[in-house]
Formats: structure tokens, C-alpha cells, sequence
């Protein structure tokens, strides 16, 4: 076996990580020899093989996936009442597959020339992996709710709950980072065969997905207290892929006057540099009306007397040169990330830019899934009126309170303080002045 065939077999267009499992054993082990034979096909077409091969691996993925398809059906309707609209939508996805699939099969045995396989590759693992991370962790959600006692609109309920919000979003990102993956990877599967010259760069790339592939599965079970160093953890990730020196995500404020630090990463740990706050957005130049029309924004050193602020960003940050990527919501640029390097340029290919707009959008929807989420909290625990901590919040902390007098053996008391004839106020006053006073 030459050095070549034996370095294509051991990549993989769509790799297996072990939180796409959905906690039952069972599917959680068929899902993982799917994907393998998803492998298996892309490595047989990276080869080159013989249309005869090529039905043999055919042939093998669709009999394991009517055994998988048979097995998972078996255990939905072992839990779930076989007509529940969710059962009856996931049985109708596995037929479409199947006939589909044998389409296809078809197609590959009365073809005079070898079909493109990029294209069935790729709607291969976008099909498996949305449907593992969507339809079948939703229903394992559902079955393991009523292994729990729930009833099965209960275990709906919750089910729903906990793929709602960004997850959605975070998903769809891991499959955009996916189908870039197996689409670099494949190509690169393929020029290992036949062209060596290339390999560095396009590893390189693969390695870039992947990275990002990582960081939106870890976003997506992120707690929130969590968040804020998972981020700093990922911008550190982000620049050491791209050797840069120095990293920073900053924050435009609602009026887009001023810049703020909200990160910054530095590869030698030692010389952290000294926090910045805030910037005003003009003495920043062109860059802040680049993010604006959402494009990335370049210095080098040989740009001329660079603005002010601008200026004193790249001072704080020991760099002379610097890409700026705009963190764009679904309405506006709300910041954006730097990378910067002391002394060489860095100039990221467009591939690679592509890689960081992903993680800026990734980024965007976690700061999307934390307001939300404290949102959330404060309208459980304020009144909407007045703002004060309401009566959940005040059994919160008094069980916490309670916790903490039993465990060191103290005592503790309760205070409640009452206003006699508060309703002369909103009589003579009105109610409005009551609710102020």
C-alpha cells in the first residue's frame, strides 16, 4: 500500500464525536457505524475505485441502514403511540431515505459513466447529521422523559424545551461547519492521490473546520455560567489556528459611539497586555464602516498614519498588524473579533475567512442565547412593575439561606414588614402615585 492510499484512509469527510450521541446505547452504536460507512464510501471514491466496488459499499450502506432504520422504529413504537405525529414524520423520513437511496443505487448500475459522487456524499452526511442531532435526539429526549414517569404530551413538552431557543441555530451551524469539512476533506482525499504539493494547505483547512465543527457542539450544551470562559477558551483556539499573536472580541455599544473590550487572548500568557475599556468608534476609521457593510478589515504596517484610536488598539496590543472580523446579529454588526500578529503580516485566505465568519456567527448567537436566557430569568424572579425580586426568587434564596444556617449551625430569621393603611394612598392619590411610592 503506497504512502498516499494509506494517508486518504485515514481521513475521515465526516468524523464521529461522542456528543452527537443522544444517551441510548443502542442508536448511539448503529449511528456510529453509519457514519463509518459514510466514511468508507468517501474513501472508495477518493481511491477511485471500480463501479463494482463501489455497488459492494453501496450495497452494504443500505442494508445496515434498513437494519439501523428497523431497530430505531422498533424502539419509538416499543415507547411512543405509534400514530404520535412525531413517530409517523420520522417514519416517513426513513422510507424517503430508503427509496432515495435506492434511486440512487439504480442510477450507479445503469450509468455508462461513473456518477459524481460529491454531490451524494454530501446530502449523505448533512441527512445523517441533521437527523441525528434533530430527529432522533428529540425523540430520545421524549422516550427517556417517559421512562422518567412523564406522560408522552409531557415528555413532548419537555423535549421541545430543550432543542428550542439558539440550539436551532447552533445545529445549523455545526452542519455548515460539516458540509465545509467533507467537502475539504474529500477534496483532499483526492489530491493526496494524485498531488502532494497541496496537502499542508488543505489540512490546514480541514483542521480550521473542524475546529470550528468543536466549538459550536461544545456552545450547544454550554451552560450559561460557563459561557463567558468557553468563549475566552474558543477566541484563544480561533488565533492559534491562525498563528496569530494576539486576539480580542470587542463590542460596538448601542449607538455605535464607543468600542469596548469585552476579550483578549495573548499566545505568550505572561505579557497579557493592559486593559483598554473603551474606544470611540471614531478614531477608528474605515474599519468600523467595513463591519457596518459586514467585510472583514485588514491593517498592515504599511498603511499611513493609521487613525488615532486605531492607533492606540494596536499599542495596547503589541501588534503592527491586525484582521478585524464584524459580529453581525440578525439586524446589526453588534462587535467584532481581531487577530494580530507582531511582526508578520496575516492575510487569511478566502476559505479561511469563510471559517472565521462562522465563528462570529456562532459567537453572535451565543450572545443572542445568554440575553435571552437572563431575560428569561430576570421576568421568573422581578416584577415586571416594579422591578424587585418577587416571591420565587424570595423562596430561592430563603431555602439557600436555611441550607447554609442548618450546615454551620446558626439561626436565622425572617423579617417581614408590613404598611397599615397603604390604601388611603391609592385612594386619594391614585393608583399610579401608589405604585411609584
Amino acid at each position: 500500500m503506497n504512502t498516499a492510499h494509506s494517508s486518504s484512509i485515514d481521513l475521515e469527510i465526516f468524523p464521529w464525536d461522542d456528543r452527537f450521541k443522544t444517551g441510548i446505547e443502542e442508536i448511539d452504536d448503529q449511528h456510529e457505524t453509519l457514519v463509518a460507512l459514510v466514511n468508507r464510501v468517501a474513501q472508495f471514491t477518493a481511491r477511485g475505485c471500480s463501479r463494482t466496488e463501489m455497488e459492494t459499499v453501496f450495497d452494504d450502506l443500505l442494508d445496515y441502514t434498513r437494519f439501523h432504520f428497523g431497530a430505531e422504529e422498533a424502539l419509538w413504537r416499543s415507547r411512543i403511540t405509534p400514530s404520535h405525529q412525531d413517530v409517523e414524520g420520522h417514519l416517513n423520513a426513513h422510507h424517503d431515505f430508503i427509496d432515495y437511496f435506492k434511486q440512487l443505487r439504480q442510477e450507479l448500475i445503469e450509468a455508462k459513466s461513473f456518477p459524481a459522487m460529491d454531490g451524494v456524499l454530501e446530502f449523505l452526511v448533512q441527512w445523517l447529521l441533521k437527523h441525528i442531532l434533530r430527529s432522533d435526539r428529540r425523540l430520545a429526549y421524549i422516550v427517556q422523559s417517559i421512562d422518567t414517569g412523564l406522560t408522552q404530551e409531557q415528555a413532548k413538552t419537555r423535549a421541545d424545551r430543550r432543542m428550542a431557543g439558539t440550539t436551532h441555530v447552533i445545529i445549523d451551524i455545526t452542519l455548515a461547519a460539516y458540509s465545509t469539512l467533507s467537502k475539504n476533506t474529500l477534496h483532499l482525499m483526492r489530491e493526496m492521490e494524485s498531488k502532494r504539493d497541496r496537502v499542508r494547505e488543505i489540512e490546514r483547512l480541514s483542521q480550521h473546520n473542524a475546529t470550528i465543527m468543536q466549538l459550536a457542539i461544545d456552545f450547544i450544551s454550554q451552560p450559561l455560567d460557563n459561557m463567558e470562559s468557553a468563549i475566552e477558551d474558543a477566541l484563544g483556539k480561533i488565533a492559534l489556528l491562525f498563528e496569530a499573536d494576539r486576539a480580542g472580541l470587542y463590542e460596538y455599544d448601542d449607538n455605535r459611539n464607543w468600542v469596548f473590550e469585552r476579550l483578549s487572548w495573548s499566545k505568550d500568557s505572561d505579557s497579557q497586555p493592559p486593559k483598554r475599556d473603551v474606544w470611540l468608534t471614531e478614531g477608528l476609521g474605515d474599519m468600523v464602516e467595513a463591519h457596518e457593510n459586514g467585510k472583514p478589515w485588514i491593517h498592515s504596517d504599511s498603511t499611513v498614519d493609521p487613525p488615532t484610536g486605531l492607533n492606540e488598539l494596536l499599542s495596547q496590543l503589541h501588534i503592527q498588524n491586525l484582521v478585524s472580523i464584524p459580529l453581525t446579529n440578525r439586524f446589526q454588526c453588534i462587535g467584532f473579533i481581531v487577530l494580530g500578529k507582531t511582526d508578520a503580516h496575516i492575510h487569511p485566505s478566502e476559505d479561511e475567512y469563510q471559517l472565521l465568519r462562522l465563528f462570529t456567527h456562532l459567537l453572535a448567537n451565543v450572545y443572542e442565547r445568554q440575553h435571552f436566557e437572563l431575560q428569561l430569568e430576570r421576568v421568573a424572579h422581578f416584577d415586571s412593575l416594579t422591578g424587585l425580586p418577587n416571591r420565587m426568587l424570595l423562596g430561592d434564596r430563603l431555602r439557600q439561606a436555611m441550607t447554609q444556617a442548618n450546615r454551620h449551625g446558626n439561626l436565622l430569621a425572617v423579617v417581614c414588614l408590613d404598611l397599615d393603611n397603604f390604601k388611603h394612598i391609592n385612594d386619594r392619590w391614585g393608583h399610579q402615585a401608589g405604585d411609584r411610592v
